[in-house]
């Protein structure tokens, strides 16, 4: 904590108020400097003694954040994290004194959205923010105006920072110190800290990836069973977006690849039972949520903005499960030789590890894609078991049986041929478990049918 001792050991140089909001300056006496001083100095050594043992950045974030929103006399304090490329104003931690800690709010789930003049140009230039009060910039500045009087904004003061990182740390109605943002200064670099250290700390989780990444402009996205992106630095999954509408976004942009898509198209067949009349904020919040995702394990952005809306980076180079598959299924449809069509196949099979899109399975725009997928996967499968039939290779034929039925653990033709396997293998009695169990599983008319298959063999 050598760092707080520096700043208790400078505190009398707080003694005069240096800000001021619309060329209105404050002057302070003697008396309220000293009182000042002595509460500034006070809320330090508090904070020093309330963070000494504490090892967790979130956790010593938030008690920063409190401490700020006790000393000012504030009902919210946060951090809000600037994304100058999309415009996009987004809260990685805050406190809410009514809560005592990080309940939702509004902003959390939609953030603010546009260019604020002279926001950024604080941020640009390091001087802080101060609005006495909201009603005093309704005429100059109404969309200010509109986005406090949404978020229940009197009163405000706000310090920005800008190393590494872009954003700000704000109080909201505060009742006390206005004009003194020393505070909010000096905990803005333990917060930036903090925050800095908590997406290492993240992006430590995501660090495994798979051998065959080479370089940092190699992408792997498997869409088979679940979302999964992998980069040279790590992999993440569909838990980490935390959102199923980030990982839609990836998927229809995915589906889109060689175009961009506009942010009302997106918004189209996101949210297909509503209209917007300006989708843009929306489509921003997600994409904002995915980059931030992303970022654990790149340092290039996926989706980019080009002229025409929304697209995959295309100075990437991406691999997919989906386009392999679909290249491998149709190049062993048309291969002669049957042991290469053999490999082929149980190589394109391995990638399929379940439908597409598990999230949010149901949307019309992905069933085509589900279906299309699904019965490729069956035919190759059925390509596959005919062959190894034919082969009487009955204990790879097991193998990948036992694969596929994890897969689709219903389907009779996958059964059939498990039961098949098992029965050539020599294990009578577990085919004659599998035939049990797919009798209380299936339909009537599908169990008829596998039985009259299995009698003809």
């Amino acid at each position: 904590m050598a760092l707080f001792n520096r700043w208790k050991n400078t505190v009398e140089k707080l003694t005069h108020p240096v800000v001021q909001e619309e060329q209105n300056t404050e002057v302070a006496t003697e008396d309220e400097a000293s009182i000042f001083a002595k509460v500034f100095l006070e809320c330090l050594t508090n904070l020093e003694h309330r963070l000494h043992g504490m090892k967790e950045p979130k956790e010593i974030g938030l008690s920063a954040l409190a401490a700020a929103c006790d000393f000012y006399d504030a009902d919210w304090c946060g951090v809000l994290d600037v994304d100058v490329k999309l415009k996009l104003w987004m809260p990685f931690w805050w406190f809410d004194r009514k809560t005592g800690g990080m309940s939702a709010t509004k902003i959390d789930e939609i953030g603010v959205v546009g260019i604020y003049e002279r926001w950024m140009d604080a941020l640009e230039n390091n001087h802080p923010i101060i609005i006495d009060c909201a009603e005093n910039i309704r005429n100059e500045n109404p969309g200010e105006y509109n986005l406090f009087s949404q978020h229940n904004t009197e009163t405000l003061l706000a310090v920005p920072y800008n190393k590494k990182e872009k954003g700000f740390l704000m109080v909201r109605n505060p009742k006390r110190y206005r004009h003194r943002p020393e505070l909010l200064q000096i905990l803005s670099y333990v917060l930036v800290s903090e925050v800095n250290e908590q997406k290492l700390l993240d992006r430590m989780k995501m660090s495994v990836a798979p051998k065959m990444i080479q370089t940092d402009n190699e992408v792997i996205i498997n869409l088979f069973g679940g979302l999964e992106i992998y980069t040279s630095k790590g992999k993440l999954t569909e838990a980490e977006f935390k959102s199923p509408l980030c990982c839609k976004v990836l998927l229809l942009l995915m589906i889109n690849r060689n175009r961009g898509v506009s942010a009302r198209e997106l918004s189209e067949q996101l949210w297909p039972d509503k209209e917007y009349d300006n989708p843009t904020g929306n489509i921003r919040t997600l994409l904002y949520r995915f980059r931030s995702a992303f970022r654990l394990i790149s340092d290039t952005d996926l989706i980019v903005t080009t002229p025409n809306g929304y697209r995959i980076n295309t100075n990437l180079k991406i691999e997919t499960d989906f386009e392999k598959f679909e290249q491998g299924y149709h190049m062993a449809k048309k291969m002669q030789g049957k042991q290469e069509k053999i490999d082929t196949l149980k190589e394109i099979v391995k990638l399929y590890r379940g439908k597409m899109f598990l999230t949010g399975s149901a949307e019309h725009w992905q069933i085509a894609y589900i279906s299309k997928f699904h019965l490729m996967y069956l035919a190759a499968i059925e390509m596959l078991m005919e062959l190894l039939y034919e082969k009487q290779a009955y204990g790879v034929m097991h193998e990948y049986a036992t694969r596929a039925i994890s897969v689709e653990p219903d389907n009779p033709s996958i059964i059939y041929w498990l039961i098949v396997a098992l029965r050539k293998y020599g294990a009578a009695d577990m085919a004659k478990e599998h035939l049990e169990s797919a009798k209380i599983r299936l339909l009537a008319e599908e169990y008829q049918e596998l039985e009259g298959r299995l009698m003809a063999v």
